[in-house]
């Protein structure tokens, strides 16, 4: 594959929620054993609405009689150290952390002392925890955040171009992706068949198209695009661009449901000169508002398109990226994933850009980190599938797309069959192939 074939350059009001009550603290503690609780509330609702925020000393705590054997046996939620003052950036930190890991618990008096807290803090123009916090707490209801949404929607398609060319995400899981599909063709297939996941846009393809050159005749069906101005949209611009290349191409639309049905499974890749792929991009922060789709959906299309990869009559290859953190909300992966994309937004946009800053965290990272697939990886590719090994150009190319200070590219999997996108250390985006 061929460097100038697939280029790597871009083508193209603080709320006033007012603290429960004593008496609903006390009916909340009245209903709970000592060992049911990590942390006496009262304690807990007076250190969090304190303005220098220090932490409960040892002796405040309602457990500093308690043995070392005793203290293993809580629940793990409790907080940094005694008598410490952290800074407000590390406070945001430990606070999110309790508050998802109260409302896993089923704490719901003590976190909502937490979230009136954060709501405190929590600013969409402040610090990189600050901004991380607001958005987190997105589903919480918020005036300032929902006007600031209306506008920002009103720059979408200029902020979305702007977005895709300047930050990396996007285009280096879309290179990585389609360099290993370039590479898996072999020299005799005449028609190549992309099912997508999620389209979008179509910006993938382009590069690929031109690619794989006017010999051979290209297929892309678009799952489930519930927009049909857009699905219409998109498949005239793919048009557009592949008849100005002299390019065979054929766009088409499919329900995930009719991609689960048998009899539609075995009309696809039927012909033996037929190469298919399977394509599947999910959480990724250029994709902001339009990461609908559930993880449901995402294995069903991945179980189908294993069964298929994997079929002795059928030749192809399945490409999966996912920018998501493959943690649960509020966990120390997910927010150190979090922290890391903001941290990274801030490189591309600095203070002078702050405005451009809020308007692409307000449409697609803030969006990305508040709709994360969770444990999605454990649930997918199999055994049965061989890994594509990364090639040493594809490794460099994809190099000078993230060519900032501060990011990374690594090859990772048993086969060496994914590319992983840092930001000092900490995974963005990851791709990879199998066949």
């Amino acid at each position: 594959m061929g460097s100038c074939m697939l280029s790597p350059t871009s083508f193209t009001s603080n709320f006033s929620n007012v603290l429960p009550t004593n008496s609903c603290n006390d009916a909340y503690v009245a209903m709970l054993t000592p060992e049911e609780y990590p942390l006496d509330l009262r304690d807990t609702s007076e250190w969090i609405c304190e303005d220098n925020f220090h932490f409960p000393s040892q002796q405040q705590s309602c457990h500093k009689d308690m043995s070392a054997s005793e203290d293993a046996s809580l629940p793990s939620m409790l907080f940094p150290g005694f008598d410490i003052v952290l800074d407000r950036e590390l406070s945001i930190f430990h606070l999110l952390k309790a508050y998802g890991e109260a409302m896993g618990k089923g704490f719901i008096c003590l976190a909502q002392v937490i979230l009136t807290r954060l709501q405190e803090k929590a600013s969409h123009v402040g610090t990189t925890m600050e901004r991380l916090a607001r958005y987190l707490l997105v589903q919480q209801p918020d005036p300032q955040y929902d006007y600031l949404k209306q506008e920002c929607i009103k720059n979408y398609a200029i902020a979305f171009q702007a977005f895709y060319e300047i930050t990396p995400y996007g285009r280096f899981a879309h290179f990585v992706a389609n360099a290993a599909i370039h590479a898996s063709v072999p020299r005799d297939i005449e028609v190549v068949h992309i099912v997508d996941f999620n389209i979008e846009d179509g910006l993938q393809w382009p590069p690929l198209l031109s690619a794989l050159g006017p010999e051979r005749t290209v297929c892309i069906t678009c799952i489930d695009m519930e927009d049909d101005y857009r699905f219409k949209r998109t498949k005239e611009r793919l048009a557009c661009f592949a008849q100005t290349m002299g390019l065979k191409l054929r766009v088409d639309q499919l329900r995930l449901e009719e991609l689960l049905d048998k009899r539609r499974v075995t009309s696809i890749g039927a012909s033996g000169r037929e190469w298919l792929v399977f394509n599947c991009m999910v959480g990724l922060p250029h994709m902001g508002m339009a990461n609908a789709k559930g993880k449901r959906e995402v294995v069903q299309f991945i179980e189908v398109a294993q069964k298929l990869v994997a079929s002795s009559r059928i030749s192809g290859i399945l490409t999966y990226g996912n920018g998501s953190s493959g943690h649960l909300p509020f966990s120390d992966g997910h927010l150190l994933h979090s922290h890391a994309l903001f941290e990274s937004m801030e490189w591309h946009f600095p203070s002078n850009l702050s405005l451009a800053r809020t308007t692409m965290e307000c449409l697609f990272a803030g969006t990305c980190v508040s709709s994360g697939f969770g444990l999605l990886d454990e649930l997918l590719i199999g055994s049965n599938l061989k890994g594509c090994r990364v090639s040493k150009q594809t490794l460099m190319e994809a190099k000078e797309i993230a060519s900032g200070c501060n990011y990374g590219v690594k090859v990772r999997g048993d086969c060496g069959n994914e590319v992983v996108l840092e930001w000092r250390g900490s995974p963005l985006v990851r791709v990879c192939a199998w066949r």
